[in-house]
C-alpha cells in the first residue's frame, strides 16, 4: 500500500507513472490541492476504495487511467471542481460517491 502523508502538499506530474510494485490501498494526503496529470497512470496494483480528500480541487488528465485494480468505491470530496479528460478511464469502481 501507499500512504502519502499530510506533510506532502503537492505531487508532480508522472510522479508514480506505471508504478507496479504496490499491492494494497492508496491513501492520499489531506494537504493536496491537486492530483496532476498522469500522476498514477497505469498503477494497476492499487486496490480497494479510492477516497479523494476534501482539499483536492483538480484531478488532472489521465491521473488514474488504467488503474484497473481499483475496484472498490470512488469517494469524491466536496472541493473537487475539475476532473480532466480520462482521469478514471479503465478503473472499475463499484460505486461513485460524491460528498
Amino acid at each position: 500500500s501507499l500512504t502519502i502523508p499530510n506533510s506532502v502538499t503537492s505531487i508532480g506530474e508522472y510522479a508514480f507513472y506505471y508504478c507496479d510494485g504496490f499491492d494494497g490501498a492508496l491513501t492520499l494526503s489531506n494537504s493536496l490541492k491537486e492530483i496532476p496529470k498522469y500522476c498514477f497512470f497505469l498503477c494497476n496494483s492499487f486496490n480497494g476504495n479510492l477516497i479523494i480528500p476534501n482539499t483536492i480541487e483538480i484531478i488532472g488528465n489521465r491521473a488514474f487511467k488504467d488503474c484497473y485494480s481499483l475496484t472498490g468505491n470512488l469517494v469524491l470530496g466536496t472541493s473537487v471542481k475539475t476532473i480532466m479528460s480520462y482521469a478514471f478511464d479503465g478503473c472499475k469502481f463499484s460505486y461513485y460517491i460524491f460528498l
